[in-house]
């Protein structure tokens, strides 16, 4: 029988230093879709991604988040990653389950030392990747200098896609470069018009690398372009949606998610340009317990094998275990093999989150991105399978602490509870770390920074640091 390809999924992670607006780009994805009745903003504390209490203080991202939406009948899954270094290690987790990277640059300050951690993070997972370079509504963004400084950085691969329309906070729009096609916004609809005078000669120059660029992966194109045969913008499409799926080309698009410009073209790209959960067609591992390999085909029809990237309390909920399906399909009530403890456990439930927003699924297939709850022995990284062909995945690796500060407490009973609620923030972060020194008789908590270390006191003080109540997500969404 043949297999059952996954089709119509697409799991994609915004990924970038912080304060490159990755959380406004979100709501702008679902606010363009009419998933929302209005953007949320960062400092009011009401957007889809920083919902937690200590997020809403921080105005900042402390946790992935996981958004899902249906765009052009398929089913893409966000992933809305911290862009601070203090919490590096939900950026790595999220990495390591998608298929594909949005690298999200300033427009004002560039790329920026959280921008190439994400890409080499991205390198390392071998992702699909596309550049979104944000707030080019600001006077002081300059799209040809940013995206030249991207080339000059993550090298020639990078190639300029699409270039906004205006300047500054005249942004209305966007250029296809390839084929010089101007979009812009007029009122709640989007219409096409001629690209403007004074961009024309720099799509010109953008083109004629873009499509260098492009040739130099094809030999058969190649050899056309050198004849000065006529190519056409699909043979060109077509050639740059399959090198950037493989990874060899990079698209750059400018953008301002502020103002929804370029926002509904990331979302073509994530489609057409980055790959389908099953574009590699096997995923490696090894039999538990062994250093013999293993293989699982990345089908429906493959026996269930998933791996668990985010733990997270949750009221209402309660401990909550995020994970992708890489292979088969599981329904609440299933019985699952966890390989790297070998525990077997029940399945309570399935549901599918879009920030604290939950619905009920009555089953998962290979390609989503899920979470069940109350799963006993259960840790970041940890490979979910199927019983009678168990496999295990490679274990996931973080960056070491870099700060650290110790605990004194006097009363034995205190210490322990510390210690006790630290252990479960470990289990949410594996980057905060904590031992007691034996010479000192301290406890010793490390982390990736002064800023890390400052949640965690905050998580640990805070009597209902989720204190937010979880909503049902509408089925139709």
């Amino acid at each position: 029988m043949a297999a059952t390809p996954v089709v119509g999924k697409r799991n994609a992670a915004l990924v970038g230093h912080g304060g490159a607006g990755k959380t406004t780009l979100a709501e702008a994805i679902f606010f363009s879709q009419g998933l929302i009745t209005r953007m949320g903003k960062i400092q009011e504390g009401n957007t889809l991604s920083d919902y937690t209490q200590e997020e809403i203080k921080r105005e900042h991202s402390i946790y992935s988040t996981v958004l899902p939406l249906t765009y052009r009948d398929h089913q893409i899954t966000i992933l809305d990653t911290p862009g601070y270094l203090d919490f590096v290690g939900q950026m790595v987790s999220a990495l390591s389950v998608v298929d594909g990277a949005v690298i999200c640059v300033n427009g004002a300050t560039g790329v920026e030392s959280q921008t190439v951690r994400a890409w080499e993070i991205a390198n390392e997972h071998e992702l699909s990747r596309i550049v979104f370079i944000n707030q080019l509504d600001r006077s002081d963004a300059d799209f040809r200098e940013l995206s030249g400084e991207v080339r000059e950085i993550f090298g020639k691969r990078c190639v300029p896609l699409v270039v906004p329309a205006g300047s500054g906070d005249k942004v209305e729009g966007v250029i296809n470069i390839l084929t010089r096609v101007c979009r812009i916004r007029k009122g709640k609809e989007t219409v096409e018009v001629e690209v403007p005078s004074d961009l024309k000669d720099l799509v010109e120059e953008l083109r004629f690398q873009l499509v260098e660029s492009i040739v130099e992966l094809d030999e058969k194109l190649f050899e056309r372009y050198l004849a000065d045969e006529v190519i056409s913008d699909d043979e060109l499409a077509e050639v740059l949606r399959r090198s950037t799926i493989a990874g060899e080309i990079v698209p750059v698009i400018g953008g301002a998610a502020q103002h929804l410009v370029g926002v509904t073209t990331l979302l073509n790209l994530i489609v057409d340009y980055l790959p389908a959960p099953d574009a590699k067609r096997r995923i490696g591992g090894y039999v538990p317990g062994t250093d013999k390999k293993a293989e699982r085909p990345l089908t429906q029809d493959a026996p269930f094998a998933a791996r668990v990237f985010k733990m997270a309390t949750e009221p209402h909920l309660g401990e909550m275990s995020y994970f992708r399906i890489y292979s088969g399909k599981v329904r609440p009530g299933d019985t699952v093999l966890n390989a790297n403890t070998d525990t077997t456990m029940k399945l309570s439930a399935i549901v599918a989150m879009r920030g604290k927003e939950r619905r009920d699924l009555t089953e998962a297939t290979a390609g989503d991105i899920v979470a069940t709850v109350k799963l006993k022995d259960t840790h970041i990284g940890d490979t979910l399978c199927a019983r009678e062909q168990p496999i295990v995945f490679p274990a996931l690796t973080y960056p070491k602490a870099v700060s650290f500060e110790a605990i004194e407490v006097e009363d034995k009973a205190v210490l322990e509870k510390i210690s006790s609620s630290l252990q479960r923030l470990h289990e949410e972060d594996p980057t905060l770390v904590t031992e007691m020194n034996e010479e000192t008789r301290q406890l010793v908590v490390y982390g990736m920074g002064e800023l890390h270390l400052a949640a965690a006191c905050l998580l640990y003080t805070s009597p209902s640091p989720r204190d937010l109540s979880t909503s049902r997500m509408p089925s139709s969404a």
